[in-house]
């Protein structure tokens, strides 16, 4: 498959994905990340996901947008860094990363999702300039329908255009 180039500058700032976002909240959120430049390389105190474990080179924060009935981790690099440019310790310890967020969950079964790559197919709203994914586990409150790779029939394309018109600069 052929790989399109992110669409991250060198200047500060992204283009906002707002055919991702599903609150006024995660709009101002997000255009606060888009305008600081890339979202995970700022200092923790301008994080807006807190941390709640720090591996070295990878973290594990707390997704503060979770879709209902889940669980959200992101686990992301320190460093920016593609999926296909990270070292091998960086993998282990994202495995580790996501091994440390089981164990907090205590799930009995089920399964999760490991999200990543260009926005345009996996449904973030962040650029993948800066390797990050997110970890969703199932709470088990209800059904848990999850996006891998974004649909883009007509129909669908047509409602994420009709809710990102939804989101404004003054919101």
């Amino acid at each position: 498959m052929h790989r399109k180039e992110s669409k991250m500058t060198e200047k500060k700032g992204f283009p906002v994905n707002k055919s991702t976002i599903r609150s006024k909240e995660q709009y101002k959120a997000t255009v606060a990340a888009a305008k600081a430049g890339c979202a995970w390389c700022k200092s923790e105190d301008e994080q807006p996901s807190p941390l709640l474990k720090d591996f070295g080179l990878v973290v594990v924060r707390k997704n503060v947008f979770p879709k209902p009935h889940r669980r959200m981790y992101i686990i992301h690099s320190k460093r920016c860094a593609r999926m296909e440019d990270l070292t091998p310790e960086e993998c282990y310890q994202i495995f580790q990363a996501r091994h440390w967020a089981h164990q907090q969950d205590k799930n009995p079964g089920g399964g999760d999702i490991h999200r990543w790559g260009d926005r345009e197919y996996c449904a973030s709203s962040i650029p993948d300039n800066h390797y990050f994914e997110s970890l969703v586990v199932p709470d088990g409150t209800g059904p848990v329908p999850e996006t891998l790779y974004k649909d883009k029939s007509p129909e669908k394309m047509a409602a994420r255009e009709k809710r990102a018109k939804t989101f404004t600069e003054g919101d």
